[in-house]
């Protein structure tokens, strides 16, 4: 199969494994098509995924090389991270689309939104306390050019939902790959977060809500006796929900 027939007239055979956690990043199909085709193709260059979620270590590898005769290197957890594609000659290239990706921000530039996620990764993986790096990308693109900002804005919109629940800024996008304590220990004094909180159900969040205690950190202050009084609220859920408040709070 020729590299044309490939791309333009054999869409059919790619198949789609639904399992992507095991697809492999560099598919055999686009090794051999390298290989096959080397008076077209120069090799294999790295593609990183343009999801937040993607590593910092990963991003810094978007638009690497790889001429060997060996399978080249697997970056990330696999496919989820990234792919190894095709490097087609420039004699021979296309690409009037100026290399754009899908991303959870849209259709976008793919080195745009690398340079975006590079410095947003390279806040959320720093060894800065949490609270410290989650105030950091709040702000985050608003000094920066405005292709950043776009793209900000759109992953902001496109990461919640619908309606936009809960994602009013990045650090709101930012904290679903927190862990479980990191994400307690931000939201600790912010309202409409009380899900989170061990031994609190939407029930029990209602119930809180209505008496006032919006935050883990009011929640800090009632001790377990208080707690059951509240509609919904019983003993074991009581003394899970005041444990856990009492521990954040101490971590702050």
């Amino acid at each position: 199969m020729g590299f044309f027939d490939f791309f333009f007239g054999k869409k059919s055979e790619m198949k789609v494994t639904k399992n992507k956690s095991i697809e492999p990043q560099a598919p055999a199909h686009f090794v051999d098509l390298a290989k096959q085709n080397s008076d077209i193709v120069d090799g294999l260059i790295f593609s990183a995924t343009c999801q937040v979620r993607t590593p910092l270590n990963v991003l810094l590898k978007h638009g690497e090389i790889y001429q060997g005769n060996d399978a080249p290197p697997t970056y990330g957890r696999g496919a989820k991270d990234g792919i190894w594609l095709p490097k087609v000659r420039s004699d021979y290239s296309y690409d009037n689309d100026g290399n754009k990706a899908a991303s959870d921000a849209g259709h976008v530039l793919s080195d745009d939104y690398i340079k975006f996620a590079i410095g947003l990764r390279t806040i959320f993986e720093s060894n800065l306390p949490t609270i410290d790096k989650m105030e950091k990308i709040i702000n985050y693109g608003d000094n920066l050019d405005d292709k950043i900002k776009y793209i900000a804005k759109n992953v902001i919109l496109n990461r919640g939902g619908s309606k936009g629940e809960e994602k009013d800024n990045l650090a709101d996008v930012m904290a679903n790959h927190l862990s479980d304590t990191e994400r307690k220990i931000w939201y600790f004094d912010k309202p409409n977060h009380l899900n989170i909180i061990d031994g609190v159900n939407k029930k029990v969040a209602e119930s809180l809500e209505n008496n006032g205690f919006t935050t883990m950190q009011k929640i800090a202050e009632l001790k377990v006796e208080e707690l059951v009084i509240l509609d919904g609220i019983g003993k074991v859920s009581a003394k899970k929900i005041a444990e856990d408040c009492l521990n954040i709070k101490e971590l702050r």
